[in-house]
């Protein structure tokens, strides 16, 4: 059988997928399938990026109708599984609060949350993102830039947990997105100074008595 080239893997995935959302699967039962991948990943594929050539087959069989297919891990050049980057929850000495630190873990930051549900903590976070622009569409570009962002008003942990997998009405994110909703959430609060920004790509998120 021919080889398929990883941009004509990466377009059949991302075609895939997209007819799988249209069909009324969402991006987190779609990765859920995949192996356990999250959603942000998913939603990453169907917009285009070039990462979902490996996994045509699997979404192959998840369109013929699997519930779950085993999807093999990255390997290295000398044939052994790759290391997966960890992400960091922590419980703060002689208090029962906790940070989070993570780049890509959407199931990190719901299993943090989920650490402080009925607690009654105040939560805040830093987000990092590639680049954002300030105060106005024509305004300065700062890159790398970390925004600062907070709990809701009226909203506790698990009020944010539901609304990071269920978006509403003008969310941005896709569901289970948690690194994309916390980004949008922050940059609204702090709208006054940034107009936009793109790529959050690292979160330091904290919790206080």
């Amino acid at each position: 059988m021919a080889r398929v080239s990883n941009a004509a893997g990466n377009a059949q995935a991302r075609a895939i997928i997209n007819r799988l959302h249209s069909g009324g699967l969402s991006y987190s039962e779609i990765g859920r399938r995949m192996g356990g991948r999250n959603s942000s990943y998913v939603s990453q594929v169907a917009r285009g990026a070039p990462k979902g050539a490996s996994f045509v087959s699997a979404l192959q069989r998840i369109e013929g109708g699997a519930k779950s297919v085993e999807v093999g891990r990255r390997v290295t050049k000398g044939g052994k599984e790759a290391k997966v980057r960890k992400a960091a929850i922590n419980v703060v000495p002689g208090t029962t609060n906790v940070t989070i630190d993570t780049k890509t873990g959407n199931k990190t930051i719901i299993s943090g949350l989920s650490k402080v549900s009925g607690k009654g903590k105040f939560l805040k976070w830093n987000i990092q993102f590639r680049k954002a622009r300030k105060y106005t569409s024509a305004g300065p570009v700062v890159r790398n830039v970390w925004i600062p962002g907070r709990l809701p008003r009226g909203m506790s942990t698990d009020d944010l947990v539901n609304r990071i997998n269920s978006p509403q009405s003008g969310d941005s994110w896709a569901p289970g997105d948690a690194l994309a909703a916390l980004g949008s959430i922050a940059l609204q609060q702090q709208s006054n100074t940034w107009y936009s920004a793109d790529g959050p790509i690292n979160v330091h998120l904290y919790t206080q008595d």
